[in-house]
């Protein structure tokens, strides 16, 4: 699914819904870091120049931005988990949400996304119990979701304390 977003007059479009009428907001993840912690390049390049001119024109903030974009996302999914499960389990379950962050944004980036995450209602109170929230590093993620590729090998060992993957014949 593309990662956009669309103002219109009365409404909001994500993904595959944006409009090819009209420009989407792209890139607007990285507008979370601070302009000192981009490279030179990123810094200055046309599609961060112009999701920052497009965030503006809606008189928005990048928070508010990623925070209408994860609303949208977060209640898609739970019309999807809804339309598979069953609104009651939903509704009895607790849910564990992760979100990736590039493994080299600083602390400050990473408590605004947390900050677009709560204010699209991620985290919000629900009846059977709160939502967690956790980043992390898209390496990470990604050694993450092939764990379970690996579950049961014996060259292959698996430290749940610390997260750590290690062959063990490396």
């Amino acid at each position: 699914m593309p990662t956009e977003i669309q103002y219109g007059s009365n409404t909001v479009s994500w993904g595959y819904d944006v409009s090819p009428e009209e420009e989407p907001i792209r890139w607007f993840k990285l507008l979370l870091v601070q302009d000192t912690d981009l490279t030179p390049d990123l810094r200055t390049s046309t599609q961060i120049r112009r999701a920052r001119q497009l965030v503006r024109e809606h008189y928005k903030t990048a928070v508010a931005v990623i925070a209408d974009y994860l609303r949208l996302l977060w209640n898609h999914a739970i019309e999807d988990i809804t339309r598979s499960r069953g609104e009651s389990a939903v509704k009895g379950s607790t849910f564990q949400v992760w979100i990736t962050v590039p493994a080299i944004w600083q602390e400050d980036a990473c408590g605004r996304m947390r900050e677009a995450a709560e204010r699209a209602g991620i985290t919000k109170r629900r009846t059977a119990g709160p939502t967690t929230l956790e980043l992390v590093a898209e390496p990470e993620a990604a050694a993450l979701a092939v764990l379970d590729d690996f579950k049961g090998r014996p060259d292959v060992q698996v430290s749940h304390r610390r997260r750590i993957i290690a062959a063990a014949n490396s």
